[in-house]
């Protein structure tokens, strides 16, 4: 029995109108027609309300009966990830964007600020300015982001 079916049965075993058990439960009338009909859903902390209203657990309202539920899906239909793969994509995701982002910012601050391609300009391979070291770590973030993700895209 699905949670509408539930609810309807529970508010009818009582003698209760919609409108009485909105007022009941502080909530209104225009929910509790949708939560019956099916179109919507409880909030969780609306079902905490109705199970304690009605003295059932959450469980049983939420749960259907075992003969409707569906055991087509196998454990092995569903593909599992190796450990650690989310934390790789975001490490990536997050290096890729620091990088764009830095490099974006310096753009910027070229076209702001004048001065700082000037003194990138005038420096040299060995003697880096801070300008210099910045675009070098920019790249080096964009492109060992960009290769962890399509590292991260193969081993998929």
């Amino acid at each position: 029995m699905a949670l509408k079916d539930k609810l309807y049965e529970l508010r009818i075993n009582r003698n209760m109108s919609q409108e009485e058990l909105s007022e009941a439960l502080g909530i209104s009338r225009q929910a509790i027609s949708k939560w019956e009909t099916g179109k919507a859903l409880p909030e969780s902390d609306k079902l905490i309300l109705l199970s304690e209203y009605f003295g059932v657990s959450i469980d049983f309202l939420l749960k259907e009966d075992p003969d409707n539920i569906d055991d087509s899906i196998s454990p092995k239909d569903v593909k599992s990830r190796p450990a650690g793969a989310n934390v790789k994509k975001t490490v990536s995701v997050i290096m890729l964007s620091l990088g764009i982002l830095s490099a974006v910012y310096w753009v910027v601050a070229v076209i702001v600020y004048p001065s700082f391609y000037d003194d990138l300009a005038y420096s040299s391979v060995i003697t880096l300015g801070g300008n210099g070291i910045y675009l070098i770590i920019s790249a080096l973030l964009t492109t060992v982001g960009t290769i962890l993700m399509i590292k991260n895209k193969a081993g998929e």
